[in-house]
């Protein structure tokens, strides 16, 4: 019988796995990171959590894909690599932030910006997305479980602030200014015909 493991394990391996893939999609590839584990350390945690959640290698499989779709020249390549990345992992927060880089329009890119940052807040749970935003407030950029959400989330409001700049300036070109009749500007009433302007 498998017995659970405590909330501090639970927690412990939880950032475990995203310092894995954190470190995958900084370094280049998982291999890299499992030479350095044969050959500095041992693989107990990563034993632990795969052992805990079968999902763990599909997720490093699916970030593999990522990584080949960063390197492709070719986008429509990239677009391959990234949905077999997200067939592997629905919730593959890096596959939606590198989709949302090749949107064809500025609305397609918000909306895979979107999900990247609902992926993300799924894999971590809402009770430890809540407690790293306490921690992010505290010491600022320190956590690896939360790159890819922040990341995501400059990324949405960079495209979404062009788009509000306009529709916030679009009144004054248009007959309805949006404001209230005492703060109109005030005019000066047209002269009759033939005064002199």
């Amino acid at each position: 019988m498998q017995v659970s493991p405590s909330a501090e394990t639970r927690r412990s391996l939880e950032q475990f796995r995203h310092l894995l893939f954190h470190l995958q999609m900084e370094c280049g590839s998982i291999h890299h990171i499992f030479r350095f584990f044969k050959e500095e350390s041992s693989f107990q945690h990563f034993d632990a959590l795969k052992e805990l959640d079968p999902m763990l290698m599909p997720q490093l499989l699916a970030r593999e894909h990522v990584l080949e779709a960063r390197k492709s020249i070719s986008p429509e390549v990239a677009r391959e690599h990234l949905r077999t990345a997200l067939e592997l992992d629905p919730q593959c927060p890096e596959a939606c932030l590198e989709l949302a880089g090749l949107a064809d329009s500025a609305e397609a890119a918000m909306m895979w910006y979107q999900r990247s940052m609902e992926a993300s807040a799924k894999l971590l749970g809402p009770e430890m997305l809540a407690d790293l935003m306490e921690d992010f407030k505290q010491k600022p950029w320190k956590q690896v479980e939360t790159h890819t959400w922040f990341k995501a989330k400059v990324s949405l409001s960079e495209k979404a602030l062009p788009k509000r700049l306009l529709r916030d300036r679009r009144p004054a070109f248009s007959g309805n200014t949006g404001t209230e009749p005492s703060r109109r500007p005030r005019t000066r009433p047209l002269p009759a015909h033939g005064a002199p302007l």
